[in-house]
């Protein structure tokens, strides 16, 4: 295979997964409870940071990674700026990030 072939692979299976990552989370949008998410910076060596979205559960003092990052970067505001950032694109400005296939008879977490 070509590298010019390779090449145009490689972005269609990039622009497949975009895809369906965004179908997940317009599901996400439909349900009636909005999710409680927190994004967190830390910095396991000096100048190494990295941001985390965590989810609680059921128990408000039981938290589940979401996401993270796989890559640091060199500032505390540039983490906290890209986990918020992936916490906005989770939702829409008006719901915020909603649950999938929630109960909606069962009463709001908290």
């Amino acid at each position: 295979m070509s590298q010019k072939r390779a090449l145009v692979l490689q972005r269609f299976l990039i622009n497949v997964a975009i895809i369906e990552w965004h179908q997940l989370w317009r599901k996400q949008m439909a349900s009636n409870h909005l999710r409680r998410i927190a994004v967190s910076v830390h910095e396991p060596r000096r100048g190494e940071f990295y941001w985390t979205l965590m989810e609680s559960t059921g128990d408000i003092t039981v938290w589940n990674e979401l996401y993270a990052a796989k890559e640091s970067v060199p500032t505390y505001g540039e983490a906290l700026r890209t986990g918020v950032g992936i916490l906005v694109d989770m939702g829409s400005d008006e719901d915020g990030p909603r649950l999938v296939g929630e109960d909606e008879n069962m009463p709001p977490v908290g």
